[in-house]
């Protein structure tokens, strides 16, 4: 276990006061398969605070380096919810908190799909834009809608050195599980020597270019992470700014299963800041 601690200073988009520039501390976990599964951002000396996960040392240079031009467009989401139609309640709790970001007016615009897969096209468009929000609210990790070999092809087949900037949300069961294939049909984790890296449609988005991914290292209940989902997306529309790492840490209190439910969600990359505006 390796803990990195990075300070991340913020300046906003446009001209605001000295006590609108942030400085943030913020402790990067580099964890193997096994170590991987443990909910460290739970444990007393991290909790409430802001917590990564990254999987090499290599991506948190390449990421650091980065950094400077990523952020989080706030004002511009796109938005993926039941898409397997059979999460009726989840949609009826999350679409009026979008319909109030919308009715904010003055260039807020978050848009989607809901209760149907979502073409290709907008999923990737969605994914690329720079400094975007891709929300995914259903079963899993989303891969109905973008399996984890078309996230990686946009490696290959994108003009861009980068073809994902967006952050991405992926509030489903298991969404931010890494797991070795040697393991994967094994009953008990040492039945089989691990040959290959854990992988995981979270760590697909990293290699893609995603500056940050938020999933869910286990199953969780639809009433709880959707408790959950509504205080993430409400600290990140905030009128004082937070990064997306203190943000997971923060939304874990709205959860009634605080364990079960509100250590699963984990955050990959780095913190990324959302835009201010006046």
């Amino acid at each position: 276990l390796l803990l990195e601690a990075t300070k991340v200073d913020v300046t906003p988009v446009k001209p605001c006061t000295q006590d609108d520039v942030v400085t943030e501390e913020c402790v990067v976990l580099v964890l193997d398969e096994n170590l991987h599964r443990f909910p460290f951002e739970g444990f007393p000396f991290l909790r409430g605070r802001a917590v990564t996960r990254i999987h090499s040392l290599p991506f948190l240079a390449v990421s650091l380096l980065n950094s400077p031009h990523c952020s989080l467009d706030t004002k511009n989401a796109r938005f993926v919810l039941d898409p397997e139609s059979n999460l009726q309640k989840t949609t009826d709790r999350i679409m009026p908190f979008i319909d109030s970001v919308n009715a904010r007016g003055d260039g807020w615009d978050w848009s989607g799909v809901v209760g149907k897969y979502p073409s290709t096209d907008f999923v990737e468009t969605s994914v690329s834009k720079q400094d975007g929000l891709f929300l995914y609210c259903g079963h899993g990790g989303g891969k109905g809608s973008i399996s984890k070999k078309s996230i990686e092809s946009l490696v290959q087949h994108s003009d861009s050195p980068i073809p994902c900037k967006s952050t991405i949300i992926l509030m489903g069961c298991s969404s931010g599980k890494l797991m070795s294939i040697n393991r994967k049909k094994a009953g008990v984790t040492e039945e089989v020597a691990m040959h290959f890296e854990p992988e995981g449609i979270a760590l697909s988005y990293i290699i893609a270019g995603a500056p940050c991914v938020i999933g869910n290292l286990w199953d969780v209940t639809d009433r709880d992470i959707d408790r959950y989902s509504l205080a993430l997306m409400d600290s990140l529309v905030g009128e004082r700014p937070i990064s997306t790492a203190l943000s997971v840490a923060n939304a874990r209190s709205s959860c009634k299963m605080k364990h079960i439910v509100g250590l699963a969600p984990v955050c990959y990359g780095i913190p990324i800041f959302a835009k201010m505006y006046q």
